[in-house]
């Protein structure tokens, strides 16, 4: 488009038969903008409610003869995304495209942004060397262009260009000593550019549900990770950032207050932030590698909302076990599963049943992860030996009903845990093992006496998550025999023909899951049990009476969610193990 238009000359497009809004509306919308500094129409009206942004260009493109375009679709071509700088391209909402007949495509958000054509001109004739080179602007989402720029251009590449451009030209020296100079001025000067790019990527995994940042420098690249529902996915950045390693580790050990000159031990600590209205505990982990120092970032709500029994995963024919074991005046109930694997969140379901005024409940934890009205919590703290198996000692003599133990990690916690279920408390704790049977091993072998452990055990609990299937893609597949070999499924527990399986679309970030769901073994201790315990024997003999009993293993409750539409094969073949013992009559 080569004439551009004004603010008014939209207004008339919009209000001219057939009529899209009205003069009067239009007049409202552009005074309201007008006095509040915004410099868009489009985005006043998109504000207002009175149409969709889709809606909106789709109506531009028809009346102004502009191609409007799906940014997920397309790929822009290298040369045309060196010609515009990322600095303006963030700024202005633009995204080069291709070059066509001596023409640059663009995709805008506003067809009526008149600087952004007038610094195009400017920035394409400079860099054609004085021969001209025309801006044509095509439509396309704010959202999609700024994901776009977010992919192609990396997340912070406007702080990295910022940062690039105030490197020092090293006029011959040495390059290591360029290298060191350059991160000595860096720390001074590029502050503000280093800073928003810490900032982004934090901002970035808040928003995408990320549990965890990973930042893991290698040779001559700077490689960051988010774990979003289970899964490590790369965040695209600069590959200039790779220069600013050590900066980027200064920047986030300031922020949790550790110490910047050590850069050859292990180092951990906490920032709290507030991100969109909400708070944050972010948990920081720096460990030495041979390319400089690797970070971790645990992201923690501060306001993290307990979730039912049933919105966890729990089938409806458990939950009256569940229930009636955390009923239960004494006796020790172990929860098993790798981490993140949803064990407190779990733990905190079970013990908002429970607490009721007349029910004293202490927790201890490392950290805590949720705050619970009317539940004394505490935390461990190793610099003064503040562990697990002290703070138990402590909690016996404030009087409690129940207690929660964050982790069962050596052999004093665990004489602690079942001592206080013989004595007459409910004790909630977890483990790490592959199964519900595996914990009871794991007793044993922590030096638990086989009588001591089948009296106080209720019942153990494995849990795995698995990713749900986007709603809006997932797609149908017929059941094949070969799937059911897989799950360890035979044909006549086989009572659906269609499941589901992922794809990936826009909304789910083309990965075909959107959120977790958990599934289930629940191994109750019955006296059979109990006397397998005292006989020390094998763990897989206890799952099978188990089994004869009528537990679910973990990749039975899972076909049970695959049925449902909830989740894929494939995801329950991810997160279990196969079942060496099952029976036919399940």
């Amino acid at each position: 488009m080569s004439t551009m238009m004004t603010q008014h000359n939209l207004m008339d497009v919009l209000s001219a038969e057939p009529e899209v809004l009205s003069k009067c509306q239009l007049r409202k919308i552009y005074d309201t903008v007008a006095h509040n500094g915004k410099s868009s129409l489009l985005e006043g009206i998109i504000q207002s409610g009175l149409m969709s942004e889709e809606t909106l260009l789709d109506v531009l493109s028809e009346r102004l003869n502009m191609k409007k375009i799906d940014l997920a679709d397309c790929e822009p071509a290298k040369e045309a995304i060196d010609l515009v700088p990322v600095e303006l391209a963030v700024r202005q909402c633009c995204l080069p495209l291709r070059i066509v007949d001596g023409s640059l495509e663009i995709a805008v958000d506003n067809p009526v942004n008149c600087q952004l054509l007038d610094d195009l001109r400017l920035l394409l004739h400079t860099r054609f060397n004085g021969m001209y080179c025309e801006p044509v602007f095509c439509l396309a989402s704010r959202d999609g262009i700024l994901q776009a720029i977010k992919n192609i251009y990396g997340l912070g590449a406007e702080a990295a260009e910022r940062l690039v451009s105030q490197l020092p030209s090293s006029n011959g020296h040495d390059n290591r000593a360029a290298e060191e100079e350059d991160h000595i001025n860096i720390t001074i000067d590029g502050e503000p550019s280093m800073v928003q790019f810490v900032n982004l990527v934090i901002i970035e995994a808040v928003r995408n549900r990320a549990t965890d940042i990973h930042f893991e420098p290698f040779e001559g690249k700077l490689r960051v990770r988010q774990r979003i529902d289970g899964m490590l996915y790369e965040v695209p950045t600069p590959s200039s950032m790779a220069d600013f390693t050590a900066n980027i580790v200064s920047r986030i050990k300031v922020m949790a207050q550790l110490d910047i000159a050590e850069k050859r031990l292990p180092q951990d600590g906490r920032i709290k932030i507030r991100i969109d209205g909400d708070g944050f505990d972010l948990r920081i982990s720096v460990l030495p590698s041979s390319y400089g120092e690797a970070v971790n970032i645990r992201i923690l709500s501060q306001h993290m909302r307990f979730m039912p029994l049933f919105q966890l995963g729990l089938d409806q024919s458990d939950m009256p076990a569940v229930t009636d074991l955390i009923e239960r005046p004494n006796g020790v109930i172990l929860v098993t599963g790798p981490t993140g694997s949803g064990k407190t969140t779990f733990l905190y379901a079970c013990l908002s049943l429970i607490n009721v005024i007349h029910r004293k409940i202490l927790t201890i934890e490392d950290p805590i992860e949720y705050r619970m009205d009317g539940v004394v919590q505490m935390q461990t703290l190793a610099k003064i030996d503040f562990s697990f198996a002290r703070a138990l000692r402590s909690m016996l003599r404030h009087d409690p009903d129940v207690m929660m133990i964050g982790e069962i990690r050596d052999t004093e916690t665990a004489q602690i845990t079942v001592r206080s279920a013989l004595t007459g408390h409910l004790v909630f704790s977890t483990l790490h093992t592959n199964d519900a049977a595996g914990a009871i091993a794991r007793l044993l072998d922590m030096g638990i006496e086989p009588f001591l452990a089948a009296s106080s055990l209720l019942a153990v609990l494995a849990i795995r998550l698995v990713r749900v299937l986007c709603p809006h893609c997932r797609r149908e597949v017929r059941v094949e025999p070969f799937m059911l070999e897989q799950l360890g499924v035979t044909e006549s527990e086989c009572d659906v023909e269609i499941i589901f399986e992922p794809v990936g679309c826009t909304h789910c970030r083309h990965t075909g899951f959107s959120g977790r769901v958990g599934i289930f073994e629940i191994l109750r201790i019955n006296e059979p049990i109990r006397e397998l315990i005292q006989r020390r024997i094998a763990t897989g003999n206890i799952k099978a009476e188990a089994i004869a009993a009528g537990m679910k293993t973990l990749r039975q409750d899972g076909w049970r969610k695959v049925k449902a539409g909830i989740t894929s094969i494939s995801e329950i073949l991810r997160v279990s193990h196969a079942d060496e013992l099952m029976r036919a009559d399940i």
